[in-house]
């Protein structure tokens, strides 16, 4: 244990610091900043490596390609808030994923009234999987979302080919960070089981 932790051990809160501090805020001025969260995203850049912000921040402008562009700021080590000025802007962005800056993956997520920075888990990303060799008769969003549920949580299935002609099938899934991506899976079939 540092000598500094060991200091702070033996602090106690005084009846003053424990005081709960309500702010009564405008209905006006609280209405007006839940608007502003709503068009923010809170996101992680998982990476230890050092980067330039600057350069972050132009880059995913340049990715996002904007309508009305957008305010980024730092509020941690590696955590930022996108603060968009369009919902249609930040819908895309959230959507398009996964985004990435200079090889680390980059998180995003809502803002959630109420909710700290510092308390947001960035503990999954989300990805379009591609289903290659599945029987014909199996290319639906049921089987999508069957498959789905071994990796982690089913989000949307790609319907442009609702007969299942292509050589694939495609589906977005929330991927945990801390499980390892799975290379095939098998299903089962009226013949059987394939991989």
């Amino acid at each position: 244990m540092n000598s500094l932790e060991e200091k702070l051990k033996g602090l106690a809160m005084t009846e003053e610091e424990e005081e709960i501090i309500d702010c009564e805020e405008e209905e006006e001025e609280e209405e007006m900043i839940r608007e502003q969260l709503m068009l923010c995203l809170v996101g992680k850049l998982f990476t230890s490596n050092p980067y330039s912000i600057e350069a972050m921040k132009n880059t995913m402008k340049i990715a996002w390609c904007m309508g009305k562009g957008m305010v980024v700021r730092e509020i941690d080590r590696n955590i930022f808030i996108f603060q968009f000025f369009s919902m249609v802007d930040k819908i895309k962005v959230l959507e398009g994923g996964p985004w990435s800056f200079g090889g680390a993956p980059l998180l995003l997520k809502t803002v959630e009234e109420g909710v700290q920075p510092s308390e947001i888990t960035f503990d999954s990303i989300r990805f379009w999987v591609k289903a290659e060799d599945v029987p014909l008769n199996k290319r639906t969003k049921a089987m999508a979302k069957s498959m789905a549920a071994s990796m982690r949580g089913f989000v949307e299935f790609d319907e442009s080919d609702p007969i299942g002609w292509s050589k694939f099938m495609r589906f977005r899934v929330d991927l945990k960070l801390d499980k390892p991506l799975k290379r095939w899976t098998c299903i089962a079939t009226p013949n059987g089981v394939n991989w």
